[in-house]
C-alpha cells in the first residue's frame, strides 16, 4: 500500500512530496530528492487530533504529514490506547472510576482521621 505525504526535513521549510510504504518493520519514504528507510520502532507517531493530517516524527527532526487518515490507519494501525482516547464510553468509565476512588478515599480518610482524633483524647 502506498500513501502520498508531505515530508519536511527539519532543516528547511520546503515541503517534499513523497510516497510512503511499510516493508516489514521499516517505513520507506521516497520522493524526488529523498529516500529514507526507518525502523518503525524509532518513529514517533502522535495520536490523531481531530481532522488534522497524521504525523510521523523522525529522530533527526524531520516530519511527515499524511492527509489520508484512513489509509494511514490501515498502513500503521493505532495503538489500543488511541482508540480509547477517542471513545466517550471509556472517558465516562474512567471519570466514574476516578470519582468512586475519590469518594472511597474521602470516606476512608475521614473515618481514619476521626478514629485518630478519638484515640488522642
Amino acid at each position: 500500500m502506498l500513501l502520498t505525504a508531505v515530508y519536511y526535513d527539519g532543516r528547511q521549510a520546503r515541503p517534499h512530496p513523497v510516497t510512503l510504504c511499510v516493508e516489514g518493520d521499516k517505513l520507506l519514504l521516497q520522493g524526488r530528492e529523498i529516500v529514507r528507510r526507518e525502523n518503525l520502532a524509532s518513529l514517533k507517531i502522535p495520536p490523531p487530533l481531530g481532522s488534522t493530517p497524521r504525523l510521523i516524527l523522525f529522530a533527526d527532526g524531520g516530519r511527515c504529514e499524511v492527509a489520508d487518515r484512513q489509509g494511514f490507519a490501515e498502513m500503521l494501525p493505532d495503538r489500543a490506547l488511541a482508540g480509547m482516547e477517542n471513545s466517550w464510553w471509556y472517558a465516562l468509565a474512567v471519570l466514574l472510576l476516578t470519582l468512586s476512588l475519590l469518594v472511597a478515599l474521602y470516606l476512608f480518610a475521614l473515618q481514619h482521621l476521626t478514629l485518630h482524633i478519638m484515640w488522642m483524647r
